[in-house]
């Protein structure tokens, strides 16, 4: 099993430390975006936003139809959201074609997902992908939720800390994931 998107649009790149929301250029690694959410913004179908390490303390970043979101240095060194205690919103919204690969992603304790896959058709991707939980209480919603039609494939799907109460719920659609990687919990 494996997804891999067939982007053929402009890269944008995103850098924690020296992006510039306001002077960033897009297929220029020089001039990246400071946040994720205003690259998001700024692409169109068929592009890739790419992420340099970092911590990202963003929400609700909404991945538009077939764009692709990469970390340049992986999960190890790249993560999304905020604490699990402060998050007010989902972490990640893949929209229908949308695929993710290479983030940790902080997941919100209250009621909001990790990634949530509403889409109503299409294939989405998730890959190399670690939730962290806040090591006790876990969360009343789900690291990953795949609802509507369509599919999402993935594989490398790692969970760390305690507080596992909901890990994937799938409500409709078709989840394939190869490679998931469990610990203990409380």
């Amino acid at each position: 099993m494996s997804f891999i998107p067939n982007n053929t649009g402009k890269v944008i790149w995103v850098d924690s430390i020296n992006g510039n929301n306001v002077n960033a250029e897009i297929n220029k690694p020089n001039l990246p975006y400071l946040t994720i959410g205003a690259a998001l913004s700024a692409s169109t179908s068929g592009d890739t936003v790419m992420v340099r390490p970092g911590t990202y303390l963003e929400e609700n970043l909404n991945i538009p139809t077939n764009v692709s979101l990469v970390s340049e240095g992986g999960w190890q060194v790249t993560r999304l959201g905020k604490s699990p205690s402060s998050a007010t919103n989902n972490v990640v919204i893949l929209n229908q074609d949308a695929y993710i690969n290479g983030f940790s992603i902080n997941v919100p304790e209250s009621s909001f997902n990790g990634i949530y896959v509403p889409n109503s058709g299409g294939t989405n991707g998730a890959y190399n992908i670690t939730f962290y939980r806040n090591g006790s209480t876990g969360s009343t919603r789900n690291d990953l939720y795949k609802t509507g039609g369509g599919q999402l494939i993935g594989a490398e799907i790692r969970w760390e800390g305690g507080g596992l109460k909901k890990t994937v719920k799938v409500d409709a659609g078709v989840l394939a994931i190869e490679s998931t990687h469990v610990p203990q919990s409380v």
